[in-house]
């Protein structure tokens, strides 16, 4: 699930869940190492450049870092 990055607010979420935009390549500006470029995705702070990277188009919200971690400790329900 992708979310529009005009739909992140800036000054409520502490962290973003981010992969690369296919064709695009970015920095990690703390350690210096590229994203993957496979598609998995990371948790970031939430500071302008990240956010600038996101209006640029160079990656995109897969989900915030809380939705993730909701999620990810939540158990599957399937209907059957």
């Amino acid at each position: 699930m992708t979310v529009p990055s005009a739909t992140v607010p800036s000054a409520v979420l502490p962290s973003l869940f981010v992969k690369l935009t296919p064709g695009r390549s970015v920095r990690d500006p703390q350690t210096g190492a590229p994203l993957p470029s496979d598609g998995s995705a990371r948790i970031v702070p939430n500071i302008a450049f990240w956010r600038r990277r996101l209006r640029d188009g160079d990656v995109m919200v897969v989900a915030t870092a809380a939705t993730a971690a909701a999620s990810a400790s939540s158990p599957v329900v399937t209907a059957q």
